[in-house]
């Protein structure tokens, strides 16, 4: 038994959902995702605390690679992690935040007020492989 077209529409009606505004797409830097969230983007980052080099590290497995000399205790790479981030992309700290992943070296963070057609080619240039890297220094 099929429903009436007029129904669906009345439904339609009360949800508010008339089907024109459809969900902004996802923006791709290699294999990360820039997913838009409200007025900002939402990324996978992997923070690497402890590391000899800290700074942006490149893309890799879909995830923006963060290297900060802090250990993983009581949250201090965390800071160092957003804090880094925030310096490469030129804003404020405060923009960024950790929405899950706090205790885990795979986090996702989502920049507020920085659409993924504003972030994307700010993250292009990190769009590397290790390979890559590694036979330039060669």
């Amino acid at each position: 038994m099929s429903r009436s077209p007029r129904r669906d529409e009345r439904r339609a009606e009360r949800s508010g959902n008339d089907g024109a505004a459809a969900a902004p797409p996802i923006v791709r830097v290699g294999e990360l995702e820039l997913k838009p969230v409200g007025d900002g983007t939402e990324i996978a980052i992997k923070g690497m605390p402890g590391s000899r080099r800290p700074g942006l590290r490149g893309i890799r497995d879909g995830a923006l690679r963060i290297g900060v000399t802090q250990v993983a205790e009581k949250g201090k790479a965390n800071v160092a992690i957003l804090e880094t981030l925030a310096d490469a992309l030129g804003i404020r700290a405060g923009r960024i935040r950790i929405v899950s992943g706090a205790t885990s070296s795979q986090k996702r963070v989502r920049i507020e007020g920085l659409p993924p057609h504003d972030l994307a080619p700010l993250l292009e240039p990190l769009d590397i492989d290790d390979a890559d890297t590694n036979a330039a220094r060669s």
